[in-house]
């Protein structure tokens, strides 16, 4: 085992290394990456907490685009899909601000609710709602 250099007041000190100038960019980039993402997320949320009409229609028509590009419903064996339709959920419920879309922001949450519960695809109560959800979406 060494013992510590141990420096004497004549002898030369030890300069400490520079950081690269990589790294300065690197933080540079980090932070206006983080920036950027934050003021998405930012516009994002007010976006789907809008109180205007026109604000709630724009949200249950795209909930229901959601709706109508997604098949499947099985987390096992398409997340995706699965996952595209919690979203619309949460765009539907954006879109309660107006209550004449509190129905439809209701069916389409209702067979992710099913889902969440019962683990399973395989029920009349899941397959009515998914009709639901998707009647609802053919009636806006």
């Amino acid at each position: 085992m060494t013992s510590p250099q141990v420096y004497g007041p004549g002898d030369p000190q030890p300069q400490p290394t520079a950081r690269p100038a990589h790294s300065k960019r690197l933080v540079v980039l980090a932070l206006a990456a983080g920036l950027l993402l934050g003021g998405g997320g930012v516009g994002l949320a007010w976006l789907l907490t809008s109180s205007e009409a026109e604000g709630a229609a724009a949200d249950a028509e795209a909930a229901c685009t959601v709706v109508r590009r997604t098949t499947d419903l099985d987390p096992v064996e398409n997340v995706a899909a699965y996952r595209r339709w919690a979203g619309a959920a949460e765009i539907a419920a954006a879109g309660e601000a107006d209550k004449r879309y509190q129905p439809l922001a209701d069916a389409v949450r209702k067979p992710v609710n099913i889902l969440q519960q019962m683990m399973s695809t395989d029920s009349q109560e899941y397959t009515d709602a998914l009709s639901a959800a998707r009647q609802a979406c053919a009636d806006l």
